[in-house]
């Protein structure tokens, strides 16, 4: 970008904020993970929303013992887990003590009556946060019976419990010197009913393949019938400790409603996992695994997880699914076949749009899963593969923008008398796609100054709700109408869930305006604990009285927030570029400093608001409003007192190859400059400028900058606003990307990518006096 007389700036303003297998299972409607554990495992997992409830599936033999402890993550904060463990009819077998931040439990009893039992962990409906579990399950070893046998050689069963991969010895005697039955082994039937025929008074090792009572029938030979002792000797395996993580982070992202997870346990007799349908994202996903396909015992299991990119020139149109364990693979040739859900209404023919992407953990690749694909259930579609990862189905379509948005918008004109006019929003941006309306509802500041006699300078509230109806005139553009103003374009482009507003010649004002999808639940404390990159643009004037010297402001800052989980927030604003000038008479002065803040954070009300210490004193909060799956905060100052100001939170995320931004990215500026007076005693004025275009990423951190429309709001000799087209020129630069996702260019530009990649966000500052904001959209530019 570039204004008259001026080098290329930044991209400133880029234009963008454990039970057998397939049995049938079903958790009540809160437990949100269902998922089977071995007896020596540890668990990382969150309760999001506070409601939730997570329950972990243990098959128990009679005799055995369940002790476990759950930790709130954080030290500080309301959350407390709670545990209990019910039985398989969901009756109260353990009620966990809750003592500081953690709950333990342990069984008084051997478990009298074997199968599945459920251990749940929950919060107390007010607060949410993040847990360790662990757990230990201590199986009987030795069974022993004693009774009478009828006579006639009546049947008789004796019960044991074991857990998957023991072995058992099994004897029947007589009991007494006199004894004359000759007690024998008829069969060994598995808690599922797969009988084993035996023969003799005792048994060799027998490899016990399911968890549970199993069930022993013996008779007397001699059919007199008589006294009896049985035993049952198990050799328990080796519990080896088990990690599982099921936070939310890992799962959804930080901001889901809930994070489905189920799991089951599969031996060499296969098995088919399918998760009930609860109304999830899981409905409709499953894993048929054939006999033999297994190379090992394993808890496989099915969650949702956070959508990937690198679907070309297609786009998600369904959850993603991950099938675990990671990169296991079936014995050739046999493959399992893998279902998973897609949304219907993303597709008008899924045989030739749909495509099924597999993403390798290990090394991020995402390729194509080969067709054929079954579709015959419309939503669902299967495959054969013969390892397990993430799978999610794409679709050459647009992914459809009906839904809810966060919208944020930055505006800037000149006014007579060298005077200006700022405004910055943030609010909600809905489209109903049943009738083709949208609503939009923000709020923010504007700022109005001009010299005057005496000069003056206001600060009032700004947005509010207006609507109108819109049409998706073509893959990447959606265009607003919205009487009594003209048509507003909005574009798209290699994400669904980013638009931002295209340059329009007939504007009176240098604009940029973006919109987020928002995420799905609400913003908490606990789900915002964590570092995030900060980018914060500010532009205006004030004056603290009528008659008192009026201020103009301008702030580009560019730093990193941290939220804890007790509501306390750091912002360290490490590279902020300052100016201020007393208007109209006196010259610009544009410091570079750096700035730490502490203040507070508040999600009383159902909202999230941000408070912290300004320069003259506490400031009051910011609505910060969650979108990108909880990856960005929008925020925007409403205090009559500041400038008006936009802030984001971006959540740190690790390094994101430039590929992720699809080699070409539509671009817009908006830059404030500042010019010192024309003459001595003349008035001191601002500038404002727009560029849009777009940026090449290339190999060995080069970037391409080729501007394509620019506009200038100017002053006539007089003092009269004017608006003309800005000489902008193509320059080439260089980029880096930080490990916590920051961006940084040598025109100037200093942002940060979203965690999914939707969108580049960040603030200019360079060598001309100009400070800007500025996103970008990864994906090919289009003509108008």
């Amino acid at each position: 970008m570039r204004g008259p007389g001026l080098p290329v700036a930044a991209i400133a303003a880029l234009v963008t904020c454990v039970v057998t297998a397939g049995a049938a299972h079903s958790a009540t409607a809160e437990d949100t993970v269902d998922l089977a554990v071995a007896g020596n495992a540890t668990v990382a997992g969150t309760i999001r929303p506070a409601t939730e409830r997570e329950s972990f599936v243990l098959t128990l033999g009679r005799g055995a013992r369940v002790s476990a402890i759950a930790t709130a993550k954080s030290k500080r904060g309301g959350f407390v887990p709670q545990i209990d463990l019910v039985d398989g009819a969901f009756g109260s077998v353990a009620i966990g003590t809750t003592k500081g931040r953690r709950s333990a439990l342990r069984t008084a009893a051997p478990v009298a009556v074997g199968g599945d039992h459920r251990l749940r962990v929950f919060g107390d409906g007010v607060a949410d946060g993040e847990y360790g579990l662990s757990l230990t399950v201590s199986s009987k070893a030795r069974f022993s019976e004693t009774g009478d046998a009828p006579p006639g050689g009546g049947l008789v069963t004796f019960r044991f419990g074991a857990v998957t991969g023991a072995t058992v010895r099994l004897a029947i005697d007589a009991v007494g010197r006199a004894a004359t039955s000759e007690p024998a082994l008829d069969a060994i039937v598995s808690p599922t009913g797969r009988r084993q025929a035996l023969s003799g008074a005792a048994s060799p090792p027998i490899r016990l393949d399911e968890p549970g009572d199993w069930t022993v029938e013996f008779h007397d030979a001699t059919g007199r019938g008589g006294a009896y002792v049985a035993t049952a000797k198990l050799k328990l395996p080796r519990a080896r400790p088990s990690r599982i993580d099921v936070t939310a982070a890992n799962l959804t992202g930080d901001f889901g409603s809930s994070q489905p997870v189920f799991g089951r346990y599969v031996t060499a007799d296969g098995a088919l996992i399918e998760p009930p349908d609860t109304g999830g994202a899981l409905d409709g996903s499953s894993v048929d695994v054939p006999p033999g396909a297994m190379p090992y015992a394993a808890v496989i299991t099915i969650s949702e997880t956070t959508p990937f990119d690198g679907l070309g020139t297609d786009r998600a149109a369904g959850p993603a699914v991950r099938f675990s364990p990671d990169g296991l693979s079936f014995a050739p040739p046999t493959k399992a076949l893998v279902t998973i859900p897609y949304d219907p209404e993303s597709f008008t023919d899924p045989e030739s749009e749909l495509t099924v992407y597999v993403q390798n953990e290990t090394t991020g690749d995402v390729t194509p899963v080969d067709k054929p694909y079954g579709l015959e259930t419309p939503g669902r579609v299967s495959f054969a593969t013969s390892h397990f990862s993430i799978y999610l189905a794409g679709s050459s379509r647009p992914k459809d923008v009906a839904g809810d948005w966060v919208v944020a918008s930055l505006r800037a004109a000149t006014e007579a008398e060298y005077g200006g006019r700022t405004t910055a929003t943030v609010g909600t941006l809905t489209f109903d796609r049943a009738g083709g309306a949208f609503a939009i509802d923000d709020a923010g500041l504007q700022s109005v100054w001009a010299r005057g006699t005496p000069s003056f300078a206001t600060v009032s509230a700004a947005g509010g709700p207006h609507n109108g109806t819109f049409t998706e005139a073509s893959p990447t553009r959606i265009v607003l109408d919205e009487s009594p103003l003209p048509q507003r374009t909005f574009v798209r482009r290699a994400s669904g869930d980013a638009i931002v507003l295209a340059s329009s010649p007939g504007d009176s004002a240098a604009e940029l305006t973006f919109a987020l999808r928002k995420a799905v639940g609400p913003a908490t404390i606990a789900n915002v604990t964590g570092r995030w990159q900060l980018v914060e643009f500010a532009a205006g004037a004030t004056q603290a009285t009528a008659g008192a010297p009026v201020e103009l402001v301008a702030d580009a800052i560019r730093g990193t927030a941290t939220f804890a989980a007790d509501g306390r927030a750091t912002l360290v604003r490490s590279s902020v570029r300052e100016a201020r000038s007393d208007f109209p008479a006196g010259m610009w002065d544009v410091a570079k400093r750096s700035v730490r803040a502490s203040g507070t954070l508040d999600a009383s009300g159902g909202a999230l608001r941000l408070s912290f210490g300004g320069r003259d004193g506490p400031e009051p909060p910011i609505t910060l409003h969650a979108c990108l799956g909880g990856g960005v905060l929008l925020g925007a100052r409403t205090d009559p007192a500041s400038p008006p100001t936009l802030l984001v939170f971006v959540r740190e995320a690790g390094t994101r190859p430039p590929e992720v931004l699809r080699e070409t990215t539509r671009t817009t500026d908006l830059a404030v400059h500042f010019l010192d007076a024309l003459a001595p005693g003349s008035a001191q004025r601002s500038y404002f400028s727009e560029v849009e275009g777009s940026v090449e990423y290339r190999a060995g951190d080069a970037v391409a900058y080729s501007p394509t429309f620019g506009r200038a709001f100017d002053y006539a000799a007089g003092g009269a606003p004017i608006a003309a087209a800005l000489g902008v020129e193509s320059d080439v630069g260089t980029h880096t990307f930080g490990s916590n996702g920051a961006y940084h260019d040598s025109f100037g530009f200093n942002g940060a990518l979203t965690p999914g990649g939707e969108i580049l966000i960040g603030v200019l500052f360079d060598e001309s006096m100009r400070l800007g904001f500025s996103v970008a959209l990864p994906g090919a530019t289009d003509a108008p």
